[in-house]
């Protein structure tokens, strides 16, 4: 299937390389696809809080992507209201970003989250599974 870029921008060819590269990051590019769990992280880690490191893995700006992704998830209360943080890292090369989002108290999770990628697939495991 050929799909028509300029179609998608609307005709307007200053678009397309945006909307190219919005589209490769979610139906193309070489790592972080073929994208599984397991049952620990299926279990314990909301699927809110799973998309946003899927989101995260796929917007670093980064000259190349570590196969190994680290998530160090907290909880955060202020004026009694539940916030998750979450930083993710890789090593080489050095990167690092952190976001806070709302959630249900129930809903956060603290601990470590790996997300692998081994070429044919990659997958997202508590550090406990690992």
């Amino acid at each position: 299937m050929t799909l028509d870029m300029s179609l998608l921008a609307g005709g307007d060819s200053r678009k397309y390389k945006n909307m190219k590269s919005l589209l490769c990051l979610f139906i193309g590019g070489s790592m972080f696809k073929n994208r599984y769990l397991t049952k620990g992280i299926n279990l314990e880690v909301s699927l809110f809080v799973q998309n946003l490191m899927w989101l995260m893995i796929d917007s670093m700006e980064v000259s190349k992507k570590d196969y190994l992704q680290v998530f160090t998830l907290e909880r955060v209360d202020v004026c009694g209201k539940t916030f998750q943080k979450i930083t993710h890292s890789q090593e080489q090369p050095e990167y690092k970003n952190s976001m806070v989002v709302p959630v249900d108290e129930k809903e956060v999770f603290e601990g470590k989250v790996f997300v692998i990628d081994d070429v044919s697939h990659c997958t997202m495991l508590l550090a406990e599974e690992y």
